[in-house]
């Protein structure tokens, strides 16, 4: 069983996230939790969000598909066992309270993203793959990102806890334009049998305008240099957006939810742009916006689809999925009501309890599919 479940990166890394996220937003809503005096309030609930649950479904899906970029053997076994194990450390850390905790949790967050990035390099290089070894360099700056939050935590660096968190999910928002602009046009070529529409000047823009707004942001630039790229981006996403579409996506569950989510996240990386830029009253909602509605539908999208197809079973989603996807889009929409709204406890539970439900739909459905071996 051990070889069965640490033979691709995926298997215990979707588990494992599902898990730990469906725990972690009900903590956070109805039950209130408010973190400890080293991760306090909504920066552990961002932390833990961006750094932990996405974090872990990044690393997760990339070393399953650096195994297929560059035909070579998937990081297994003992090296996998190994990331997880740092992975679980660092959030234990998160909750334990005592003095170096978050020195700890820290170093386990580091040691995760930074092998993981050295495993993907040693296999684009060995590879010559060199055109992906921008995808490790810019994981070790998500990981890099985390230290930066550590150290505004502590107080060793004079910057807002706020700013890192944006610089986080501009991270995340990379990585949705590389992946979703790769897979997204894909998966809708091969299931309606269309032209595979990708590009790859617009999934670079997609990809790297993010980073270069994360620089922008970490060099205390001009600020309309950030909202001038955040407008780049959403134009450039809605047009790819536009080149992908087809009727037959809305009869296929899984392609409208990676749709859905790539247009969330597009929508989400504007309002940050335009909340860090003019008006920061509009930052709790870019920050849903992208969390729920992009990293919500794309990685739940994501994990039924590429579970689905490296274990050897056909394209037929598993029953009750559909309505988890619906669950994800239902809990998007009442959170960005709540972030509207003033009287809204009830639509934060709400929505809190629909995401927490959709990814315990997913480990009913996935985790015999997850712990057992391939079909094929």
């Amino acid at each position: 069983m051990f070889k069965t479940i640490f033979s691709y990166a995926f298997r215990p890394f979707y588990a494992a996230a599902a898990l730990y996220v469906a725990l972690i937003i009900l903590l956070w809503y109805p039950l209130g939790f408010q973190g400890n005096q080293h991760y306090p309030s909504f920066f552990w609930h961002g932390h833990e969000m961006i750094w932990g649950f996405t974090g872990a479904i990044i690393v997760g899906f990339l070393l399953t598909a650096v195994s297929n970029w560059t035909n070579t053997p998937p990081v297994r076994h003992y090296q996998l066992l190994m990331l997880l194990i740092f992975w679980v450390l660092a959030r234990l850390f998160v909750y334990l309270p005592v003095s170096q905790a978050i020195y700890l949790s820290t170093v386990f967050d580091s040691l995760f993203y930074g092998c993981a990035a050295i495993f993907m390099l040693i296999a684009l290089i060995k590879s010559k793959n060199y055109p992906n070894i921008l995808v490790p360099i810019v994981l070790l700056l998500f990981g890099s990102i985390n230290i930066l939050f550590c150290m505004a935590m502590i107080g060793v660096i004079k910057i807002s806890l706020l700013t890192v968190m944006q610089l986080g999910l501009l991270g995340v928002a990379a990585f949705i334009g590389l992946i979703g602009s790769r897979v997204t046009p894909f998966f809708t070529s091969i299931t309606l049998k269309q032209t595979n529409q990708f590009s790859k000047p617009l999934t670079m823009i997609a990809f790297l305008l993010p980073v270069l707004m994360m620089i922008v942001m970490v060099l205390n630039l001009p600020k309309v240099v950030v909202l001038a790229l955040g407008v780049i981006v959403a134009g450039t996403n809605c047009y790819q957006l536009y080149r992908w579409w087809n009727p037959g996506i809305l009869k296929e569950p899984l392609l409208w939810i990676l749709h859905v989510g790539f247009l969330f996240t597009t929508i989400g990386i504007f309002v940050l742009a335009y909340a860090y830029s003019v008006n920061l009253k509009y930052l709790s909602l870019s920050t849903h916006l992208i969390a729920i509605g992009g990293i919500g539908a794309l990685t739940i999208g994501m994990m039924a689809r590429t579970a689905l197809g490296h274990t050897g079973r056909a394209m037929i989603l598993p029953p009750f999925m559909k309505a988890a996807f619906m669950l994800i889009l239902l809990s998007v929409v009442i959170r960005v009501m709540a972030t509207i709204m003033t009287d809204n406890q009830l639509l934060l539970i709400a929505s809190a309890v629909l995401f927490s439900s959709a990814f315990i739909i997913y480990l009913y459905c996935y985790l015999p599919i997850l712990l057992t071996k391939s079909r094929a």
